[in-house]
């Protein structure tokens, strides 16, 4: 810094702009995009709560009858001709499941308020027996109902398989720290040996439904096929490129520890969940981006040009980028010459470069000495527009995410689901990993029992809820769902 080398007093000024201006100033402009940005979201999700609420009620109007009490209801039998009327591909079974999972009470009708939870009920995913029954058992009855097929299967979907294989995780880790080469392939064969358990086990269809087991999954087969390739070319085991991959690989799976810790899952959720909204803040950065690519187009084309590579240059000729009001420039010296405007992908890399504020004071001056201060505008009007204001923005909506996701960690279960998940798990008819543990458990016990049901459920489905990761939309209902609760709790 120029300033220090000529009075050591100057960085004093330094030292209190960057804190007034840079850490204070600007966490009080998040904060404040932050409350705006929250104060609109309650507003969009209220208006989305009250929309679909109107179009329920509407719908609710046109199919309810007049009981003898004066009560406005809705019966089965106009159920049964909407749903068919709505899912003609779905079977009258899975209909008539629909209904006793709304109709609390079992009286032949649903009120208003039962109705309104359709909505919640219809984007659960419903599952025939022939859906959750895995395809070895489909292909090789009895091989998989033996009793040696039953110890495996219990044996895989028991807890303490789950804590064995993050010990070899943990180990395959310290042994890749400690460089130990020896027991390379062992790990390599345990780990594929569990994925093919659980292909056996869980069958293929529910394995590749867990997001944790897609990621297990793409890890060891892409750490299998290098492996294979090592031993296939030795050239590509010579290189170190490939040998860093593959141990970046190995090392990914300690991701799955991870994940079982609550504090770090909530962290790998919030991830997962920005992950989903990413193409709505990525349109809306590329409006921008091309909006002031165009105009930079406009203003900046053909004023820098390439410079030809080293090797083709003399040793005393300057470098100038095609314009000699470059001359002795830290531009031209830092042969910044390929951020130009010429085309858009240029254009969309020089933005990129002033997004995340990489020398941009240098390229900001670059295109001054070529065309005039009043260049400056673009910089600080682009610097305001995409820096500040819109990445602010997005800094705002993770902050938010991740406080929702907190928030509904600290709720209790029973506040966490909704209302149909609550009945749905109460009446025994939700599918996941624990019930297919039950069913193995109850398996030797009830021989009656075909594809997972137990007496009293539908005989032939079961329902798939949610787990892991919320779409953004979901958390929020739920956090307003919560929140009206409350207040009327208050009142």
């Amino acid at each position: 810094m120029p300033a220090f080398d000529y009075n050591a007093w100057f960085t004093l000024f330094f030292i209190i702009y960057l804190i007034i201006c840079l850490y204070l100033f600007m966490s009080i402009c998040l904060a404040t995009i932050y409350n705006n940005f929250k104060e609109h979201l309650k507003e969009y999700v209220a208006d989305s709560v009250r929309e679909k609420q109107d179009n329920l009620q509407l719908a609710f109007d046109i199919l309810k009858v007049e009981t003898g009490h004066g009560e406005e209801l809705l019966p089965k039998s106009r159920w049964m001709s909407l749903m068919r009327t709505v899912h003609p591909s779905r079977l009258d079974l899975e209909h008539s499941l629909l209904w006793d999972v709304l109709a609390n009470k079992h009286t032949g009708y649903i009120s208003k308020s039962e109705f309104f939870h359709v909505a919640n009920l219809l984007d659960i995913q419903v599952l025939e027996v022939k859906d959750r029954e895995p395809e070895f058992q489909r292909w090789f009855p009895r091989c998989y109902t033996s009793k040696a097929s039953r110890l495996i299967r219990k044996t895989v979907a028991n807890r303490f398989f789950r804590y064995f294989i993050d010990l070899a995780v943990v180990a395959n880790a310290v042994c890749i720290a400690l460089d130990e080469e020896d027991f390379e392939w062992f790990f390599m064969a345990l780990f594929v040996f569990e994925i093919l358990l659980k292909f056996y086990v869980f069958g293929l269809k529910k394995f590749f439904h867990s997001a944790m087991n897609m990621f297990d999954f793409v890890l060891i087969v892409a750490a299998l096929v290098i492996n294979v390739l090592e031993l296939a070319w030795t050239s590509i085991s010579n290189q170190t490129g490939a040998l860093d991959f593959l141990l970046v690989l190995r090392l990914l799976r300690l991701v799955r520890l991870v994940y079982a810790i609550e504090r770090f899952r909530i962290v790998l959720k919030t991830i997962s969940s920005i992950g989903r909204s990413l193409l709505t803040y990525g349109g809306v950065l590329f409006v921008f981006f091309y909006i002031f690519a165009i105009i930079g187009m406009e203003a900046f084309s053909g004023k820098i040009i390439p410079e030809p590579v080293l090797a083709n240059r003399t040793q005393n000729q300057p470098i100038l980028c095609g314009n000699p009001k470059l001359n002795g420039t830290q531009f031209a010296m830092n042969r910044y010459c390929n951020n130009n405007f010429n085309d858009i992908l240029h254009s969309f890399v020089v933005l990129f470069e002033l997004m995340v504020v990489n020398q941009w004071h240098v390229l900001a001056e670059g295109f001054v000495a070529v065309t005039h201060q009043a260049a400056r505008i673009y910089f600080i009007v682009y610097h305001l527009l995409v820096v500040i204001l819109v990445l602010n923005i997005f800094s705002a909506f993770i902050l938010e995410l991740f406080m929702l996701e907190y928030t509904m960690s600290k709720e209790p279960a029973e506040r966490r689901e909704s209302i149909i998940e609550r009945r749905i798990t109460v009446m025994g008819l939700d599918e996941d990993e624990s019930t297919y543990l039950n069913d193995l458990e109850n398996e030797e016990t009830d021989t009656n029992i075909r594809g997972g049901r137990r007496p009293g459920q539908s005989p032939a489905m079961r329902f798939r809820l949610p787990r892991g990761a919320n779409k953004v939309e979901e958390l929020l209902q739920k956090m307003y769902e919560i929140e009206r609760e409350e207040d009327k709790s208050d009142v």
